[in-house]
């Protein structure tokens, strides 16, 4: 979504969730790439299945010296992709509803089986 864009509660919230996951989608990808060198470099057997599993191994293995060109820059995009990989299961399984956000419409979500907030 591009910010400044008026949000229309119903689509918005299929939107977020579309783009959010698509986003994952990509990331996910790179990280089977990623993964893929490991098994060759007989680090690891084979790929988890999944999406937090595989981020976890390549985190472990990013800083391992002679794995990857540019380790550092390895670690800090994992790290800095770290609270988003684990927003994507709230996102994924999360009942989205409108919201009133600071005086604008918005979007709010719970968890299945949750009390919806106010």
């Amino acid at each position: 979504m591009i910010e400044g864009q008026p949000i229309v509660a119903t689509i918005d919230a299929v939107r977020f969730r579309g783009e959010f996951l698509d986003s994952c989608a990509l990331i996910e990808d790179h990280a089977s790439s990623a993964i893929d060198r490991l098994v060759q470099l007989d680090k690891v057997k084979k790929s988890p299945y999944l999406f937090g599993q595989k981020f976890e191994l390549l985190r472990k293995y990013a800083d391992e010296p002679g794995v990857w060109t540019h380790r550092q820059h390895a670690a800090q995009a994992l790290d800095g992709l770290a609270t988003y990989v684990e927003l994507r299961g709230t996102i994924c399984h999360a009942v989205f509803s409108p919201a009133l956000v600071e005086n604008q419409a918005g979007i709010s979500w719970h968890m299945p089986g949750a009390t919806a907030g106010p």
